[in-house]
């Protein structure tokens, strides 16, 4: 509690701005009692409950240590200058790049543009990364294209992306951030390893997004390969979406994912049958064209496709279920949940010549592609301030 308090009173000192900040909570998966930041690119200024504290200058490097909710900030081979409940780091000019070099004395590499919150909860700390939307995306993208680099799916994927951000923007609000950088939300990896080709496949899209018919940003869900059929988001979740329908998808066919085995003992597969029915069912095997189902089903018994996938840990639920000698073999097709666009299928469709309009309104039905200023979300006032924030900068 005493970590969100402290955020809240940052964001009493915040200015709306016309470009939209986001605001992600990074290396959470990395415990960090003591992080070491270097200035890799142009000036960074550090304040703290709006005191200026010092500017750091290029391959100029700071120390910032969590103990007992506080922050200790040093320069590197000083004393410390500074005990605080938070401290800020912004950019005096676009194009600032700042690395985290360390993390409890053990060297790592992680670059990224934009202004830094640091605070801590008890002796861990808490770093949210605030910067502009588009520099954002373009972390996403390295982390989510794996190597999938054709112009127009990068162009599709950064629509998508975008769409995605703006929707789930405030999905933390109660923890102070909007987005983490992992899985739960969309991965991001600062600048390590920009390319050029995403740089401008973001650029080239700049405030593009997909709505539905009543002009909201639709839930933008994609996966690795579809297997040749994506699936309704009902037979993966709750409900379905009216643009997230079974697409026939030729593409896929060509992507490294779209088929695949798995074989476990014969005996594996009834112990997890005997644990879900009771039994053994006569009939417990899958073997028919491939489709999308919610649903494996045994007579009037019923087993959800996805638990199996989770239980085997399958690549997706598009699968038969086949019994060999000794052994039970899923065979299946493509990989994730299925639903929405199908990244390696999109990208296949790059390569054959078509344009990031037609990769989207092949996976998502009922849509169009806008400019932020077409969606009916008021990003000044409906959505939460905090995701837009950006701190009055503290200067000398």
């Amino acid at each position: 509690m005493k970590v969100l308090s402290l955020i809240c009173f940052v964001l009493c000192a915040i200015a709306l701005t016309a470009q939209v900040n986001v605001n992600v909570s990074i290396l959470n998966n990395l415990e960090k009692n003591k992080i070491e930041v270097n200035v890799l690119n142009g000036t960074y200024n550090l304040s703290s409950q709006g005191q200026f504290i010092r500017t750091m200058e290029v391959n100029e490097t700071f120390i910032v240590r969590a103990y007992n909710h506080e922050i200790l900030t040093e320069k590197k081979d000083q004393k410390y200058f500074k005990k605080s409940f938070f401290l800020r780091v912004d950019a005096t000019r676009p194009g600032c790049i700042f690395q985290i070099k360390s993390i409890n004395d053990q060297p790592v590499d992680f670059k990224y543009k934009g202004a830094i919150l640091i605070t801590a909860d008890g002796n861990e700390l808490k770093i949210i990364n605030i910067l502009e939307l588009d520099d954002y995306l373009v972390g996403v993208l390295r982390a989510e294209v794996g190597g999938l680099y054709d112009s127009e799916f990068l162009k599709s994927m950064a629509i998508i992306s975008r769409t995605y951000t703006l929707r789930n923007l405030g999905k933390n609000l109660d923890k102070g951030f909007d987005l983490t950088d992992q899985v739960d939300c969309q991965v991001y990896v600062g600048v390590n390893n920009w390319e050029k080709k995403i740089v401008d496949a973001v650029k080239a899209t700049s405030n593009e997004v997909i709505l539905d018919t009543s002009f909201q940003f639709i839930d933008a869900l994609f996966h690795s390969n579809s297997g040749g059929l994506t699936s309704r988001a009902s037979y993966v979740w709750s409900k379905d979406l009216e643009y997230c329908e079974e697409v026939e998808d030729s593409f896929s066919m060509f992507g490294k994912h779209y088929e695949w085995t798995y074989k476990i003992p014969k005996n594996e597969w009834h112990v997890y049958l005997m644990y879900k029915y009771d039994s053994i069912p006569d009939d417990y095997l899958i073997n028919h064209e491939y489709d999308r189902r919610k649903f494996w089903k045994v007579g009037d018994s019923v087993l959800l496709m996805i638990d199996i996938r989770k239980h085997f840990r399958l690549k997706s639920a598009l699968f038969n279920v086949i019994e060999r000698g000794d052994s039970v073999v899923f065979e299946g097709r493509g990989y994730g949940h299925g639903v929405g666009m199908s990244q390696e299928g999109a990208y296949q469709m790059s390569l054959q010549g078509f344009s990031y309009e037609d990769i989207i309104l092949h996976y998502y039905h009922n849509v169009q592609i806008g400019c932020l200023s077409d969606s009916i979300h008021r990003m000044d006032s409906t959505l939460p301030l905090i995701n837009r924030i950006e701190e009055f900068k503290i200067a000398p």
